[in-house]
This record gives C-alpha cells, structure tokens and sequence, in this order.
C-alpha cells in the first residue's frame, strides 16, 4: 500500500511540474523523401502519408471502404450520373486566410486535369508518353 501510494505521488509531482511545449518547429522523420508536396504531382506512398498530415480531403474512405465525409460534407449524383454536387463546409480557411469554397475546389480539379505534370489527370501516364 504504501508503495503505491509513494509511486502515486512522484507521478503527480512529474505531472504537476512538467510544462507544456511551445514548439516553435515541427519535425516528422520518414524512411524516404515524399517527393512533390504538390496533390496534382505527387505519385509516391510516402508523399501520399505526408501530404495527409497537412491536407484535407473533400471526402475519405473509412476502414470498410465507406466514402466518408471531410470537407465535403454531403453529396448526391444527379439521375444521369453526369454531375456530383457537393455540400462544403463553410467554416474552413486556406493557410493563407482565403476561403474554402466551391470556387477553390473547381481551380483545383482544373488544375488536376489539365496541368502538364499533373498525376491525376486522365490518362495522364500515356499523353505524356506519347508526346
């Protein structure tokens, strides 16, 4: 009893006397370079897991394969299966204090498919091959 009633008590004493970091730097160690930080470029694993530490989805998939909601928060194909729309949320902000909205969300899917070095454009791997 009294031993863990002493081990108790240096435990809240460590907890009480350590303080909270003020971390000016945020370092993340991987085994290989992430290639582009750029969503439209990049084609690695590990850049994939990088840019999942700093960027937002419109939407996910869970553990079982569900599409789950991120920044989109509802969707809904149109009859003919030609049109997504989408719900966004309205509470969020780019780094640099632009809105989130659909305006961004449409440059962004432009720019996946037409940006010469873009990896998600359609067929992008034999357009580039056969130029």
């Amino acid at each position: 009893m009294k031993h863990t009633t002493i081990s108790g008590l240096i435990l809240a004493c460590l907890l009480v006397g350590a303080a909270p970091a003020s971390a000016q730097e945020l370092n993340i160690g991987i085994r290989a370079d992430p290639g582009s930080l750029d969503p439209a470029t990049n084609g690695t694993f590990v850049g994939r897991i990088a840019l999942q530490m700093f960027c937002d989805k419109l939407v996910d998939i869970d553990d079982k394969g569900n599409v789950i909601p991120m920044l989109a928060t509802a969707w809904k194909w149109s009859d003919d299966g030609k049109t997504l729309t989408m719900d966004l949320r309205h509470d969020v902000k780019f780094q640099d204090g632009e809105p989130f909205n659909a305006e961004a969300v449409r440059y962004n899917i432009d720019r996946y498919k037409t940006l010469e070095s873009s990896r998600r454009a359609r067929n992008s791997r034999v357009s580039r091959r056969s130029r």
